[in-house]
C-alpha cells in the first residue's frame, strides 16, 4: 500500500503538480469509499415499514442524528486534508504560480469541500433506492386507490359527514353552503344539527381581468374565489335553496362523505385545489370532491353487503401489509356501517388504540354547559375499534414525497455556497498566511458592527423603519463595499501590504455579496416603482405584471451568482499574485 502511495504521488507530483500538492485526489477517493457507506446506511436505515409511519421521513437524515455523523468526518477529513496540504506551501517556497494555476488551486479546494460536506445526497439515494426497490408503482397505486374508495367507512369525524361535505347529486354540486353563525337567514329554508346551523345557496359570479382595475365596492362580499392566469373570478351568494328534497338525511351520513383520504398527484399537505382560495374553509366542491362524492353515493346506493365487505377486506389487506395497527375485522366494522338503513352515522371509530387517557371525565374540569353538543354525541357513539389511518395516509405520502422529491433542488445551492466560501477561506489563508487572514477576520466583524450601529441610529433619528431606512442600509453598504473593493485595485502598491493584504482577503471572500447586494438594490427600486402604480385585489391575489429582477430570475439566481463568483476569483488571482511579489514592511 505504502509503494502504491509513494508512487502515485511521484507520478502526479511529475505531471499534475497541483493535483499532488492539494492532495484532491486522494481526497476524492477517500470521500468515495465514505458516500458509498452513507449510501448504504440509508438503504438499510428504512428497512422496517413501520418507520414509514411517521412524517417525513426523506428528512430522517437530520432526525436520527446522521447529520451530526456526517458533520463530524466532514470535519476530521477537511482538518486531516488541510494539515497534509499546508505542508507544502507554494508561496513560501516561491514556486512560480501563474493565473491559471491559482485558480486551478482554488477549484480543487471547491471540489474537496464540496465532496466532503455532501454525504446528504448519498443518504437520501440510498433511502430513494430502497423505496424504488421495494415499493413499485403499479402495487401502491393500487393500494391508495382501494384507500380512497374505502376511506368513506373510518368513521373518525361527525364533521366529515355533514350536510356541508355533500357535492351529489345536482344541484347540491353547485350550491354554497353556509355555516357560520350569525350568517344564516332564518327565514328561509336551513338545516339544523346540534350546534350548527346550516343553508345553502345558489351563487352568482363576476370576472375580474388582472390586467383591469380592481374597485372594492364592485368586487366585495364575495364569499370565495378562484384564481386563474389571467382573471379572478368572485363567488357570491345568491338566492337560498331548500336542499331537504336531495338529502338522504339532514344527519350526518356516509352519503356526504366527500373527501379524498390520498391525493396521488398532490401527495403532501395539498390545500386549495385547481387554485382555489376558500374563505369559508368548509367549501370544497373541487371536481375532486364531486367526484368522490359521486362513487361514494353510487356505492351506498347500490348496498350490496358483498360489494361493501370486498372493500372493508381489500383495505384490512392494505393496512396489514403496512402493519397499520387496527383492531377492526370485516363482520364488525360491517356492523357499524349497516347499523342504520339511511347510513347515518351511529357509531364512530378512533384513530388511536384506546387507553386510560379515553377514561378521563372531561366535563368534570370544563363543566356540562361548556362542553357542545357535537362533543357529548361523540363521546356517546365512539368505540373501542380504531385504525390509524393517519399512519396510512403518512405511508402513501412518504412513498410519493421520496420517489418524486428532488434532493438537489434548494439543497444544493446551500452545499455549493459553503464550499465556495471556506474554499475562498484557504485560499485567503494559503495567499496572505494566517496573520493577515485574522486581521480580515477581526476587520470584517468591525465593519459589521459599524454599518449594524450607523443604521440603528439613521432608524432612531427617522423615528421609522420604513422604506427610507432599507434603502439608507443598501447603499451605506454599498458605499463601504466599493471602498474596500477599490484598495486592492487601485492602492495595491500605495498602502502597507498588511493593510492591502487585510482588503484584498475581504474583496475576494465578499466581492459576490457585493454583486447581490448590487441585484438587492436593483430589486427594491424596481418593487418601490411596481408598487406606485401595482394594483392589489382583496384576499391576496395581485397583478404580476411588473419586471423584479430578482423575482424573475429565482432560484437561477445563486447559480448565475456562483459562475460569477468563479469569474471574479480567476481575475482576482492576478491581485494575489501582484500582492505576493511586494516588498514586506
Amino acid at each position: 500500500m505504502k509503494k502504491f502511495i509513494k508512487r502515485t504521488n511521484t507520478y502526479l507530483l511529475e505531471r499534475y503538480p497541483i493535483i499532488w500538492n492539494t492532495r484532491v485526489f486522494w481526497v476524492l477517493l477517500v470521500s468515495l469509499g465514505i458516500h458509498v457507506l452513507f449510501y448504504l446506511f440509508g438503504l438499510v436505515s428504512i428497512s422496517n415499514i413501520e418507520t414509514f409511519h411517521r412524517r417525513s421521513v426523506i428528512d430522517l437524515f437530520f432526525d436520527n442524528g446522521t447529520v451530526f455523523f456526517g458533520v463530524i468526518i466532514s470535519i476530521l477529513m477537511l482538518v486531516i486534508w488541510l494539515i497534509f496540504h499546508f505542508k507544502h506551501n507554494a508561496f513560501k517556497s516561491f514556486y512560480p504560480s501563474s493565473r491559471r494555476g491559482l485558480f486551478l488551486q482554488f477549484f480543487c479546494y471547491l471540489v474537496i469541500i464540496f465532496a466532503s460536506t455532501t454525504f446528504y445526497y448519498s443518504y437520501i439515494y440510498g433511502v430513494k433506492t430502497y423505496v424504488y426497490l421495494n415499493f413499485e408503482n403499479e402495487e401502491v397505486h393500487s393500494h391508495v386507490k382501494t384507500a380512497n374508495n374505502a376511506a368513506v367507512f373510518f368513521s373518525h369525524h361527525l364533521t366529515n359527514y355533514t350536510v356541508d361535505n355533500v357535492a351529489y347529486p345536482e344541484p347540491l354540486d353547485e350550491l354554497y353552503c353556509e355555516d357560520m353563525a350569525g350568517m344564516i337567514d332564518i327565514d328561509e329554508p336551513y338545516i339544523e344539527y346540534l350546534d350548527t346551523d346550516y343553508q345553502f345557496y345558489s351563487l352568482t359570479i363576476k370576472e375580474l381581468n388582472l390586467k383591469d382595475k380592481y374597485v372594492d365596492s364592485i368586487y366585495n362580499g364575495y364569499v370565495f374565489m378562484e384564481r386563474e392566469e389571467n382573471s379572478i373570478r368572485y363567488f357570491y351568494k345568491d338566492t337560498v335553496v331548500d336542499v331537504t328534497p336531495y338529502l338522504k338525511s339532514t344527519k350526518p351520513t356516509y352519503f356526504n362523505f366527500s373527501e379524498t383520504f390520498f391525493h396521488e398527484k398532490y401527495p403532501v399537505d395539498v390545500y386549495n385545489l385547481n387554485d382555489t382560495y376558500y374563505l369559508d374553509y368548509g367549501y370544497t366542491h373541487d371536481d375532486l370532491a364531486k367526484a368522490r362524492n359521486r362513487s361514494v353515493y353510487e356505492l351506498l346506493e347500490r348496498n350490496d353487503p358483498h360489494e361493501i365487505k370486498a372493500l372493508l377486506g381489500e383495505l384490512l389487506e392494505v393496512a396489514n401489509h403496512y402493519k397499520i395497527p387496527h383492531n377492526l375485522t370485516v363482520e364488525s366494522w360491517y356492523r357499524l356501517i349497516s347499523e342504520d338503513p339511511n347510513f347515518e352515522i351511529r357509531s364512530l371509530i378512533r384513530t388511536y388504540e384506546k387507553d386510560d387517557e379515553d377514561e378521563i371525565d372531561y366535563s368534570y374540569y370544563y363543566g356540562e354547559d361548556e362542553q357542545t353538543k357535537i362533543e357529548k354525541l361523540y363521546e356517546e357513539i365512539i368505540t373501542d375499534y380504531y385504525i390509524e389511518s393517519r399512519e396510512l395516509h403518512n405511508v402513501f405520502e412518504n412513498i410519493y414525497e421520496i420517489k418524486t422529491e428532488n434532493v438537489f433542488e434548494g439543497s444544493i445551492h446551500f452545499y455549493l455556497w459553503i464550499s465556495f466560501f471556506l474554499a475562498c477561506l484557504v485560499l485567503c489563508f494559503r495567499a496572505t498566511g494566517l496573520r493577515v487572514l485574522l486581521f480580515s477576520i477581526i476587520g470584517t466583524g468591525l465593519l459589521f458592527t459599524f454599518i449594524s450601529l450607523t443604521s440603528v441610529l439613521f432608524a432612531f433619528l427617522a423615528d421609522t423603519f420604513d422604506s427610507a431606512v432599507q434603502f439608507f442600509i443598501a447603499y451605506f453598504t454599498l458605499a463601504i463595499g466599493t471602498v474596500i473593493l477599490m484598495v486592492p485595485l487601485f492602492f495595491i502598491e500605495k498602502l502597507k501590504k498588511i493593510v492591502t493584504g487585510v482588503f484584498l482577503n475581504i474583496s475576494i471572500i465578499g466581492v459576490v455579496l457585493y454583486i447581490m447586494l448590487i441585484l438587492v438594490i436593483i430589486t427594491m427600486h424596481q418593487s418601490e416603482a411596481c408598487n406606485d402604480d401595482l394594483l392589489i385585489a382583496s384576499g391576496g391575489a395581485q397583478q404580476e405584471y411588473c419586471f423584479v429582477l430578482l423575482e424573475y430570475l429565482g432560484e437561477y439566481t445563486s447559480i448565475i451568482l456562483f459562475d460569477i463568483g468563479l469569474v471574479l476569483i480567476y481575475l482576482y488571482t492576478g491581485l494575489i499574485k501582484k500582492w505576493k511579489g511586494l516588498p514586506e514592511g
